[in-house]
């Protein structure tokens, strides 16, 4: 008797991005900006961060939804989507902040 092959799937190639900006939704909502971020991971478990951000006021945190646009001379060629959330400690009062705020997901692949 002879043994059948075993082929295990190949791992996803991991994802190492970066962009100038990114939205933020809620639900059907863009709420805030994300400017100047990378992302590092794979489509089922990444993390990044931003340089900049903006939140509206009373923002809670919670699962949202990120919009990661990856431009070539200055033109859209690529939409990532992404679940995830912010991490704490973060600022939501719709003014821009230039401190860096972190973001975990467990989803992401183009729209």
């Amino acid at each position: 008797m002879v043994a059948e092959p075993q082929f295990k799937a190949a791992a996803p190639p991991p994802i190492n991005l970066k962009g100038r900006d990114a939205d933020i939704w809620l639900g059907e909502s863009k709420i805030g900006v994300l400017f100047r971020w990378q992302v590092k991971g794979s489509r089922e478990k990444w993390e990044g961060e931003a340089e900049r951000y903006a939140l509206p006021v009373g923002f809670p945190g919670g699962a949202v939804e990120f919009r990661f646009v990856l431009k070539f001379h200055g033109e859209p060629v690529l939409e990532l989507r992404g679940s995830g959330h912010l991490l704490e400690p973060f600022i939501a009062d719709s003014q821009t902040h230039r401190e860096k705020v972190c973001m975990k997901g467990t989803r992401l692949e183009v729209a």
